[in-house]
């Protein structure tokens, strides 16, 4: 949520005509620290940073918002060094509260910001991880010639996947005259986008306190985020991220007007949409893209959803559900609400629906209509998996069948009841080139708290058995850090900072290992990867539909520009939390 929202500040900024990009903090008169507080660490970069701002200059200024901005301690510590408190969902008054912070202190016209964000995880193999972004402020009412310093904001501030924390407030914070997410943001990667669907948290889990520092959960409407999504698709977006504290808990009002077919089908109870159906919406969305989201709380994982998951073509193969513990009772010290056998019921069910659906097809398959063009492919070498062309709009045309299984996805077809469907060989052929070669498994990753307080070495144990019997690809495994205002913060922290250190080692040396052996089943297999940048061995890089990190290693290719795009990869080696592969020609 912090890389959207330094998106949304930066959008936000250039919008109002008065702040551009600068090239360096030595020379910001503003500067914007975006802050997470789920690790100590986190916490204490951005004191770290606030400090060497005012020793360099003692009259820059400095706006502190995100998770920490609501934390009495926090504003008691820094209460002499930062000049604003932005509270992230009171985006849109910035504007307002820059205005006023400027006139008290009669700051000069060209005024730079620089903008930071800080994430409590460890994003090492993220490629941006490490950059910043600074924003100059042009207050002068000549706003023609404005320079942006610098270049285009370099890709991000960077960032978070779930930043929590602190301190109460207020629900009717929420509904300000404007929400701050229907701010259109300045997207750092121009194929790959994160989308929030909403802010805010109700589960009171007992080591985090978002519902404190973010406040209870709120859902933006279906039509602004499909608006948002269908405008990323049509500028060739190739992987749109639905994020939220808890993206499976979604509800949003249908309006009763909105086109009947569009709700067919979706189980809605009294016009509200939950978030199985919003993902069968955006996967009817026309376009050649990749649905990710995160974050997953097991209690809200329901079967439908886990179906909704492992049909839509578009959504991704790879699900993201902390675990935390693997120990009952830890679990509800934690106030986690579900149990251990819950949770491996509910991988087992992921994973079986997944795995089982041999072809992914679009949620609302049966409104399909099959072309014409499809009684002149009988030379395709594929031809076998034609089950049936309905009936097409033309009164002349009768309804024709071929074979008798179910279509597979990768014959075109559209989502328009009762049309023709286009009969151009160029979209069909586009079509095939989509579809994947080899049934991807299901990839599951987790996030894992080590040392909470009052865990005994079996109760650990119990983290470790689960481990080892669902063979996560990917876990962000954390050692419990004491945070101000959770409930937890009650209970004696009495597992050592060494004892914690040894279990994170140990549950990591599980991971390498189970990651390793599914990476295996990769190997010889080709796989379609959506291509980021290059490394620094010159090597193009890019992740699966799985969500596995793979660097391309054909020599030939390296001079080719294959940043945002789609193609196919033969994977010939592999390591624990990486591949290695060709391209396939």
């Amino acid at each position: 949520m912090n890389q959207s929202d330094s998106e949304r500040i930066v959008s936000y900024l250039k919008k109002h005509n008065k702040y551009t990009l600068a090239d360096s903090v030595e020379k910001a008169d503003l500067v914007i620290i975006n802050t997470c507080g789920v690790r100590q660490s986190a916490e204490n970069r951005a004191y770290g940073l606030v400090d060497r701002i005012k020793k360099q200059n003692p009259k820059t200024k400095i706006i502190l918002t995100g998770c920490l901005s609501q934390r009495k301690d926090v504003i008691k510590k820094l209460k002499d060094k930062v000049d604003v408190w932005l509270k992230i969902t009171e985006l849109p008054k910035l504007n307002l509260k820059l205005k006023n912070l400027f006139a008290q202190t009669k700051t000069p016209v060209n005024t730079e910001v620089f903008i930071r964000s800080y994430s409590a995880w460890n994003l090492a193999h993220h490629p941006v991880i490490n950059n910043i972004s600074c924003i100059k402020n042009l207050s002068n009412k000549n706003q023609n010639n404005v320079e942006v310093g610098g270049i285009e904001p370099p890709e991000p501030w960077v960032i978070s996947r779930a930043p929590h924390l602190v301190t109460p407030t207020s629900d009717s914070l929420y509904h300000a005259p404007e929400n701050y997410l229907n701010i259109k943001p300045k997207y750092q990667s121009k194929f790959s986008a994160f989308v929030p669907i909403g802010n805010g948290c109700n589960n009171f889990c007992s080591y985090c306190v978002v519902p404190y520092a973010r406040g209870r959960e709120a859902y933006r409407p279906v039509k602004d985020i499909l608006k948002e999504v269908e405008e990323l698709v049509k500028n060739n977006y190739k992987e749109i991220i639905l994020i939220a504290q808890n993206v499976n808990s979604y509800q949003s009002q249908i309006a009763t007007n909105l086109e009947s077919r569009i709700i067919t089908n979706l189980k809605t109870n009294n016009y509200k949409l939950n978030f199985s159906g919003l993902l069968k919406l955006i996967n009817n969305i026309p376009g050649n893209f990749w649905i990710r989201f995160l974050t997953s709380h097991p209690k809200d994982m329901s079967d439908e959803l886990i179906q909704t998951i492992a049909e839509c073509e578009k959504v991704c193969e790879h699900i993201h559900l902390p675990a935390q513990s693997g120990d009952n009772e830890i679990l509800k010290a934690m106030n986690r609400n579900y149990t251990v056998e819950h949770y491996k019921k509910l991988i087992n069910k992921i994973c079986k629906a997944i795995n089982s659906t041999k072809t992914k097809t679009p949620a609302n398959a049966e409104d399909f209509v099959y072309s014409n063009l499809m009684r002149k492919v009988d030379c395709q070498p594929i031809i076998s998996n034609i089950a049936y062309i309905k009936k097409l709009s033309s009164k002349n045309q009768k309804d024709v069948e071929v074979g008798g299984i179910e279509p597979p996805e990768h014959w075109l077809a559209i989502q328009r009841p009762h049309q023709v469907t286009p009969t151009s060989n160029e979209l069909y052929h586009k079509n095939l080139n989509t579809r994947n070669l080899w049934n991807l498994p299901a990839s599951i990753t987790t996030d894992v708290i080590v040392g909470f307080p009052g865990e005994t070495k079996k109760q650990f144990n119990n983290t470790v058995k689960l481990f080892k019997e669902v063979k996560f690809d990917m876990a962000y495994i954390s050692q419990y850090s004491l945070r101000p205002g959770a409930a937890a913060e009650k209970l004696k922290d009495n597992v050592t900072k060494q004892e914690k250190k040894r279990r994170e080692q140990e549950l990591t040396k599980i991971l390498r290992k189970t990651a390793l052996e599914n990476n295996k089943k990769y190997l010889g297999q080709v796989v379609d990867v959506l291509v980021d940048d290059k490394n620094k061995r010159e090597e193009w890089h890019g992740k699966t539909k799985t969500g596995k990190q793979l660097s391309i290693v054909n020599d030939q290719l390296s001079i080719k520009n294959l940043a945002g795009k789609f193609v196919k990869v033969k994977i010939i080696d592999v390591k624990d939390f990486g591949l290695k592969g060709e391209i396939s020609l």
